[in-house]
């Protein structure tokens, strides 16, 4: 199986929104939002389950609230030099790498949770 890392636009006015506010200490005015993901699935079609709000045959939601309610398009400029995945393990520390390089360079980020809680732990340690 193959993965993918995917990064999607968020409209600003996600910043609104308090707890992602909260979970972005590190974004600068006027920089991007964004989700950032990885997935056996290609982008556009991760991204379709993200904005219709599918969950799976089983009723498991597999979408992000954020992405859902604040999407912007795929941005393929993120991510289209990142290579194909042959595990998932490659994947998802790629995703991890990209959410951080985005996060390091002011933008507002959201990935997955336990990403987000090293991110914010690693971040409370750098200040002085």
């Amino acid at each position: 199986m193959k993965y993918y890392v995917y990064v999607i636009g968020l409209r600003p006015e996600v910043m609104l929104e308090k707890k992602f506010r909260e979970w972005n200490p590190q974004y600068r005015e006027g920089k991007s939002c964004y989700y950032v993901g990885s997935s056996y699935l290609k982008p556009e079609e991760r991204y379709k389950i993200h904005c219709e709000k599918i969950s799976t045959k089983k009723g498991k939601k597999q979408y992000n609230k954020w992405v859902y309610k604040y999407h912007d398009g795929l941005r393929h400029g993120k991510y289209k030099n990142l290579p194909v995945y042959d595990s998932r393990e490659e994947a998802e520390e790629a995703e991890k790498q990209k959410a951080w390089s985005l996060r390091n360079r002011g933008h507002a980020v959201w990935t997955d949770k336990a990403f987000m809680k090293e991110f914010m732990k690693k971040e409370s340690n750098e200040l002085p």
